[in-house]
């Protein structure tokens, strides 16, 4: 929003706003969407003229300023496209981060050491005028137009990006790291699998070769296999260069059931052999017998790596879940990360629906919050009429006692003789008031009308 400066500030406004330049701030100190929408007509104004009647092309990053419904809306009704870059791509396609924040870092400090050398101090009170010399120096048409060229937005050409320099970090994204370490030639195949299916863009040793021996021959005719099995739509979100989201799941990794070692194994093992062709066989049982327990013992560290290996990924793939819920929990609509036109149809109208579900979302919490005020005001009545029934049944129970009392003495006093003349003569004993029970007051009525109706709009526990 425009705001209205300080006498001290109007100076310096002016040094950077002779240019039909604006400055303006939020309540908080950051961009929001209505400072986004008053910079949209800053920029309507002045380039309707040059684009005579036509549409004009607004490249923006994912800011979510840049995608309110307002900031939309005006953008299509004056016929000015926004197109979003892909996430965590600035520093290749914004121009600003590409070409005109080192010249304006560098402007900044030459006009902040000049400043400095006459004797000034940088301060908020002196910002505005350092900052301002080294604006207009550094944003320059030809510096402008050199960054959409950098780009290769204007003029259109896209082999300025090549796919080298978005190609993924290597220690990000080319090794797997999980709990227990693979074997070798396990780990050469996976490797091998990876390259086969996302090859680097630079020229790099082939996997394959590694202190195995004989191995590469293999591992390429079982990762040709497993390339083409992997197709499977199972699973094939693993052969594609998108992004791994928590819905994705592994098949099931299936176990083998292994049977205990047989009783009496021992005792035909212990057997003496007497003929050449029984010590020949006994060998072999021998042998068999030490091959399957070493291989048992194998297939159950195995098994139980997969369990943990399992587990592993699990919990990540929760972790990931918890980061994609809490990255979509306020509703965002630019989730995947590509390169979006902003001001089509379909984008717009997911965006109002957006806003609706939000200013809906806000009703209901302010209906709560009205009738949990008013609830409070019939609670605090409510008690004010409990205390006073509290009391009026204390002031009860006191009196009954007090008529006990007398009673037990008017009758104490005349057991075993008549009652004289004009002396009071003892009635039945004076009946236990119910105290607790009284008939509900107007309050107390409105009290549990107004929990009942809380209980049943949200859900919640009845109070009270």
């Amino acid at each position: 929003m425009h705001c209205e400066p300080k006498p001290t500030q109007m100076l310096h406004r002016r040094s950077i706003l002779n240019r039909n330049k604006r400055l303006g701030h939020s309540k908080k100190g950051w961009t929001d969407c209505e400072l986004a929408v008053l910079w949209l007509t800053h920029f309507e104004k002045h380039t309707a003229g040059a684009a005579n009647g036509h549409a004009r092309l607004l490249v923006v990053d994912g800011h979510n300023s840049h995608y309110s419904f307002e900031f939309l809306n005006y953008a299509c009704t004056h016929k000015i496209h926004v197109l979003c870059y892909p996430a965590h791509t600035t520093h290749v396609y914004q121009g600003l981060d590409v070409v005109v924040f080192s010249v304006l870092k560098q402007c900044w400090a030459d006009e902040r050491t000049k400043w400095e050398a006459n004797g000034g101090e940088v301060s908020k009170e002196t910002f505005l005028t350092i900052y301002g010399a080294a604006h207009i120096k550094t944003l320059s048409p030809t510096l402008i137009k050199k960054a959409f060229e950098k780009t290769g937005i204007w003029p259109f050409n896209p082999n300025v990006v090549p796919v080298e320099m978005m190609a993924p970090s290597k220690e990000t994204s080319r090794e797997g790291h999980l709990p227990f370490a693979p074997s070798t030639p396990i780990r050469i195949a996976a490797r091998h699998l990876e390259y086969t299916l996302f090859p680097p863009a630079e020229k790099m040793t082939s996997p394959t070769n590694s202190v195995v021996p004989g191995v590469a021959d293999d591992v390429a005719a079982v990762v040709d296999f497993a390339v083409h099995q992997l197709r499977d739509p199972a699973v094939d979100y693993l052969t594609r260069n998108s992004p791994i989201k928590a819905t994705s799941q592994l098949p099931p990794l299936p176990t083998t059931t292994l049977s205990p070692i047989k009783q009496w194994l021992p005792n035909l093992l212990q057997h003496d052999a007497t003929t050449p062709l029984e010590r020949v066989l006994m060998k072999k049982l021998q042998d068999s017998v030490i091959k399957e327990t070493y291989l048992k013992g194998k297939v159950v560290g195995l098994q139980s790596t997969v369990i943990l290996q399992n587990a592993y990924l699990h919990r990540v793939q929760g972790q990931l879940e918890a980061r994609e819920g809490k990255r979509n929990k306020g509703g965002g609509v630019l989730n995947d990360g590509h390169a979006r036109l902003l001001t089509e149809d379909e984008f717009v109208e997911k965006v109002a629906e957006r806003d609706r579900q939000k200013a809906s979302k806000q009703a209901e919490k302010e209906q709560r919050k009205a009738m949990m005020a008013e609830y409070k005001v019939v609670l605090d009545e409510w008690k004010k009429v409990e205390g006073e029934r509290k009391r009026w049944n204390i002031d009860r129970r006191l009196e009954w006692k007090r008529e006990v009392e007398e009673w037990n003495r008017l009758k104490g006093k005349g057991r075993g003789k008549r009652p004289l003349l004009g002396e009071k003569k003892a009635t039945a004993r004076p009946t236990r008031p119910s105290a607790d029970i009284v008939e509900d007051s107007e309050v107390s009525l409105a009290v549990r009308t107004t929990i009942e109706e809380g209980s049943d709009n949200d859900g919640s526990e009845r109070l009270g």
